[in-house]
């Protein structure tokens, strides 16, 4: 929108009007380099936007990311500040685990329902699993759904 839509693209080069925007902020700044090649191509343009101050948050974004993001969005390096807070939460686990038949090796999920099933308290932990597509994610929760053993 900052760049297709003309009224939209006048006012970000209004100098009136920009001494009243802090920044334009790009949350979930990973998706320009995830999605910026295929999916949002026009993140790849915000570079004719540099007389704007920009914040591109995420936190989830690794060093190689960062200066995918950097790179795609046009950011010189020298202008450009890294605040890396980490990502020390006590009740956030990542488990990284090795999928044999590629992403569609749905099986490779069976940890979460096996995990719940051997504790005593048999209870589900919240768990987050991120899936590439929708498909892939509508698939991975039919596959838990399937496994999860019936009430008793």
């Amino acid at each position: 929108m900052c760049l297709d839509n003309p009224k939209f693209s006048c006012l970000l080069r209004d100098a009136k009007f920009m001494q009243h925007v802090s920044a334009v902020v790009v949350d979930e700044a990973y998706c320009v380099s995830q999605w910026g090649e295929n999916f949002r191509k026009k993140f790849g343009e915000f570079g004719q936007l540099l007389s704007v101050p920009f914040l591109a948050a995420s936190a989830t974004m690794s060093s190689h990311v960062y200066n995918d993001v950097r790179r795609k969005l046009c950011f010189p390096k020298s202008w450009t500040y890294l605040a890396n807070l980490g990502n020390e939460k006590l009740n956030i686990t990542p488990i990284i685990c090795h999928m044999h038949g590629g992403a569609k090796d749905l099986v490779a999920l069976n940890f979460v329902i096996d995990e719940a099933i051997s504790t005593p308290q048999k209870r589900l932990i919240h768990t987050m699993i991120f899936f590439n597509t929708q498909d892939l994610a509508y698939k991975g929760c039919k596959h838990l759904q399937n496994i999860v053993p019936p009430k008793t």
